[in-house]
């Protein structure tokens, strides 16, 4: 288990990678019933 700073840096680290993806044109994010998805 991560304590919460670290928790904190690997979403972090995560939601940088789908925006990067999205920004490529690599991924498609949808937004569902106040979720966002993400497919290729």
């Amino acid at each position: 288990d991560l304590d919460e700073i670290n928790s904190f840096m690997a979403l972090s680290e995560v939601l940088g990678h789908l925006f990067y993806l999205e920004d490529l044109g690599k991924i498609d994010k949808l937004e569902k019933n106040g979720k966002f998805y993400y497919q290729s």
